[in-house]
């Protein structure tokens, strides 16, 4: 049997912003709908602390979509390995295209 604390396990990492341990506590069952009153009735996905944190709940959706009601979880949608990839390669393009810009400035800015 679980203790009454243990229900809030998945609640606690999303708090502290343990994407790890929110996938291994997701891994190993724990219910990701469950509402708590120390985090004043909210599912563990909107109590995460951050981006890392939501995303290890839309990783496990999107590797285990009929695990749980992912829409009483609140997590809006599975992430794929190829969804995460396309975001990497934007914020690349993102990044790549901003030093550009930032080196036409500095070209500009020198020749007067």
């Amino acid at each position: 049997p679980r203790s009454p604390l243990s229900h809030r396990r998945l609640h606690d990492a999303a708090a502290a912003g343990d994407a790890a341990k929110v996938g291994e506590l997701l891994a190993g069952g724990e219910d990701p709908t469950l509402r708590h009153i120390a985090f004043g009735f909210k599912v563990p996905y909107d109590v995460s602390a951050d981006g890392a944190t939501r995303d290890a709940f839309r990783r496990f959706c999107g590797a285990s979509p009929g695990a749980w009601n992912w829409e009483r979880a609140h997590v809006p949608s599975g992430l794929t390995e190829a969804e995460e990839e396309a975001r990497r390669e934007r914020h690349r393009r993102r990044a790549r295209d901003q030093r550009r810009a930032a080196e036409r400035a500095r070209r500009a800015r020198r020749k007067g």
